[in-house]
C-alpha cells in the first residue's frame, strides 16, 4: 500500500504568514497597554511644597469624558474657567524644548499644564521625584499627588 502525500508549500507560507501578523498584532497592542499611561492617572488632588509644608493647589476631577481643574485659593477651591485639554505629544514635547520619547501624559489650560512624567525624571535642569509637574510660563513647579 502506497500513500501519497500533497505538499503545498505556497499554501502552507501564506498560512505562516497569516499566523505571524495576528502575533505581531497581539504582541504591538500588548506592549502599548503596559506602556501607555492613562490620563485617567492626573485625576486627584496636589500639594505644592511651601514655607510651612505641603499646600493644596490643585484639584482634577473628570466626568463624562470631560476634566474639571480647580485651584486652591485663599482657602477656598476656585473653578478654573476654560477648556481642559488631554496633553498632546506635540504639546510636551514644545513644554519640555525635546523630543519626548518617555511616557508623558497630562491635561493643559490656556495658562498651564499639569504633566505626568515618570518619577525621578528630570529635563536639563529641573528633575522631578515625584512625576508630577506643573508648567506655567513661569516654568516648572514640582507636585505631589495627595489624592
Amino acid at each position: 500500500m502506497t500513500t501519497t502525500f500533497k505538499f503545498d508549500i505556497l499554501n502552507f507560507a501564506a498560512t505562516l504568514r497569516d499566523k505571524a501578523k495576528l502575533t505581531l498584532a497581539v504582541a504591538a497592542t500588548v506592549i502599548v497597554a503596559a506602556c501607555g499611561s492613562s490620563t485617567n492617572d492626573i485625576v486627584g488632588e496636589y500639594s505644592v511644597q511651601g514655607k510651612n509644608g505641603q499646600e493644596p493647589i490643585l484639584r482634577v476631577e473628570k466626568s463624562d469624558g470631560n476634566y474639571a481643574v480647580q485651584e486652591f485659593h485663599n482657602g477656598n477651591w476656585r473653578v478654573i474657567q476654560g477648556p481642559v485639554k488631554e496633553l498632546t505629544k506635540e504639546q510636551a514635547q514644545a513644554l519640555f524644548g525635546r523630543a519626548v520619547t518617555e511616557p508623558v501624559n497630562g491635561i493643559s489650560t490656556k495658562d498651564f499644564a499639569l504633566v505626568h512624567v515618570p518619577a525621578s525624571w528630570s529635563n536639563k535642569d529641573f528633575p522631578t521625584k515625584t512625576g508630577y509637574l506643573l508648567v506655567s510660563m513661569l516654568g516648572p513647579v514640582e507636585l505631589h499627588k495627595v489624592k
